[in-house]
């Protein structure tokens, strides 16, 4: 079996060069179905993230709290991104204070802000 490149080219009467097509393919399968792809892609979705927060997000203030907060968790079959990145409500009135007993999450606030998609 010949690689040129990206392509292969495979004598198909070729019994040899046809089984280790299919030990590449195996491999290729194993690999795609591996926790380390896994993490892979988290790391670029991650960047990906980071690049949309230097683009959209236009005070410096948050910008890096929210980012230092943005992770990840990896499973088999999902990636799952998020960041629970919260107002310091330290400053503002007990009024004010009341109408956010579980506090107020940066997170969503800046999200809605960029346009970022949020399921919760």
């Amino acid at each position: 079996m010949a690689i040129k490149g990206k392509k292969y080219e495979v004598n198909i009467f070729d019994l040899k060069q046809l089984k280790e097509l299919e030990n590449r393919f195996s491999n290729l399968e194993e690999m795609l179905n591996s926790e380390q792809f896994m993490i892979f892609l988290a790391d670029k979705c991650m960047v990906e993230l980071n690049k949309i927060i230097d683009k959209e997000l236009r005070t410096e203030e948050y910008e890096t709290d929210y980012r230092d907060n943005n992770n990840y968790e990896t499973s088999k079959e999902q990636i799952r991104i998020y960041n629970d990145s919260m107002v310091d409500l330290s400053s503002v009135s007990e009024q004010t204070l009341m109408n956010y007993p579980e506090g107020l999450s940066l997170a969503k606030l800046i999200e809605f802000g960029t346009g970022i998609p949020r399921n919760t």
